[in-house]
């Protein structure tokens, strides 16, 4: 196994009657017994895992990025440690929830790309944790304005950012989206979900103006995409027909086009 570069781990049959205790664990000790050390770049399972399973990962210290589901963790059981200087490539982890094995993964390593498909309930301390940030993908979880201001402040470097709002909040007048936006002076692709139907509102064209470094934006009701798309790198005029490309995507599918920024991520982060 010492060519293995990336490692699925998954079932056969529906993973939604799948439970923790259907798992052998010695799948795990074969993994922590004979794969050789420093050869994974990319762990993904979907499976239910208890903490206790990825130890195996500590020796994989060139490992770059991991998905897991740790929805049905132990609450007892020890947090998973992969710190920066033990890992100094891990720099991505995709989860289902934002839950304590996610969060000590962030505390120790240096996490730029973040994607979470559930639920995002920001702890109090969320600063110390989304300091490196640079990308953030919560396409599921709608925010409030509190919770995209929290985000915007703990996260300044940010420079993609994918997010579901709640409704209502892109019909105001003057959307305050878009101020809270504004104050991430790197942001340069942006994607928001909104559960309504109908077309994007001209303020939400209009407050794309207040987020100086943006290059292509992504507006979803439902089903429809409206995508906006910077025109050459000249000096914005003001004025919308000289400074964007627009165009609409009827069944538009957000987690297809986020798949898609990830080479567009990789070249900003690097």
């Amino acid at each position: 196994m010492s060519g293995l570069r990336s490692l699925y781990l998954g079932l056969q049959h529906d993973i939604k009657m799948f439970a923790t205790t259907d798992l052998d664990p010695e799948v795990f000790l074969l993994l922590d017994r004979d794969l050789p050390p420093d050869v994974l770049r990319r762990f993904i399972s979907p499976l239910p895992l208890l903490p206790s399973y990825l130890q195996f990962l500590k020796r994989q210290t060139s490992i770059e990025f991991i998905s897991c589901n740790f929805t049905f963790a132990n609450t007892t059981a020890p947090d998973i440690v992969l710190s920066h200087t033990t890992h100094p490539s891990l720099t991505e982890i995709q989860s289902l929830q934002l839950d304590r094995n996610v969060l000590s993964i962030m505390q120790h390593a240096r996490i730029q790309k973040l994607r979470i498909f559930g639920s995002f309930q920001l702890p109090q301390n969320w600063a110390s944790y989304a300091a490196n940030l640079v990308r953030l993908d919560v396409m599921t979880w709608p925010m409030d304005l509190e919770t995209l201001l929290k985000v915007v402040r703990c996260s300044p470097r940010l420079q993609v950012l994918i997010l579901a709002i709640l409704p209502g909040l892109e019909q105001e007048p003057a959307p305050l989206i878009f101020d809270h936006l504004g104050l991430l002076k790197r942001l340069k692709v942006c994607a928001i979900a909104s559960v309504l139907a109908g077309q994007i509102p001209t303020t939400m064209m209009k407050g794309c103006y207040k987020c100086e470094s943006l290059e292509s934006f992504v507006f979803v009701t439902r089903t429809v995409g409206y995508k906006m798309e910077r025109k050459g790198t000249k000096p914005r005029t003001g004025v919308y027909d000289d400074d964007w490309f627009f165009a609409r995507h009827d069944n538009f599918d957000l987690l297809e086009w986020a798949l898609e920024q990830d080479d567009r991520i990789a070249k900003i982060c690097d």
